[in-house]
């Protein structure tokens, strides 16, 4: 038997090197992350929460209220990855870039739901509704401070 004289470093391997600059502007990387998350929220989100609800519920309360609550983990799939996606993408690699997104995010949501349209939802999905882009910047700033402290 060889026995070699490699032994596996005992501190965490990681890259020392600062991060590279990101593709776009900051501003553009708003506008895409915006784009993309308002898609995927308010058409795609929408259109498979109701196709899912179709697929697993026969009764038509229990039809609704799957298909709300679908839509409410989907939206906020669609804003973690929007978010995330910004950030990565933006120039600076500035946690401003997501805190913009966010409030704009949180804004056009507002106006939508409150403000032009009534779509007669129940009030709780709603007010879900309007918390998702919080949760959402919640989550990618934790995780964003974790790989800041851990870099």
């Amino acid at each position: 038997m060889d026995r070699t004289p490699y032994a596996p470093p005992a501190a965490p391997v990681r890259d020392l090197q600062p991060e590279d600059l990101g593709p776009v502007p900051d501003w553009a990387a708003v506008l895409i992350g915006l784009v993309t998350n308002k898609f995927l929220a308010m058409v795609v989100a929408d259109e498979l929460s109701s196709f899912l609800a179709a697929i697993v519920t026969e009764d038509e309360a229990l039809e609704v209220t799957f298909a709300l609550t679908s839509d409410l983990g989907l939206t906020y799939c669609a804003e973690l990855f929007a978010f995330w996606m910004a950030l990565r993408i933006c120039r600076s690699r500035s946690f401003w870039v997501v805190i913009v997104l966010a409030a704009i995010s949180w804004a056009i949501t507002f106006a939508d739901r409150w403000v032009l349209n009534d779509h007669g939802w129940p009030f709780w999905y709603e007010m879900a509704l309007l918390s998702v882009p919080v949760l959402a910047f919640i989550s990618v700033y934790v995780l964003y401070r974790q790989r800041a402290s851990v870099a």
